[in-house]
């Protein structure tokens, strides 16, 4: 699977909303986001109250997993 990211600050470490994945990965919509967690693996989100947030770490190694990642310069 190949797909393009936008360049958030994204290193490792700390969470990262729904809203902010569903921007990063083109304005995806969350439905896509439950549809990857319950058929592709996506990282299942942390709840703080009815905010889904995700470990920054775990994303980044499915995206590892999942994307071929083209390097940037």
């Amino acid at each position: 699977m190949q797909a393009e990211t936008n360049v958030i600050d994204f290193q490792p470490g700390g969470y990262i909303s729904s809203k902010q994945l569903c921007e990063r990965y083109g304005n995806l919509s969350k439905r896509t986001l439950l549809y990857w967690r319950e058929t592709k693996g996506f990282p299942l989100p942390c709840f703080t109250g009815k905010m889904a947030l995700y470990s920054k770490a775990d994303v980044i190694a499915w995206e590892q997993q999942n994307f071929q990642v083209q390097q940037v310069g």
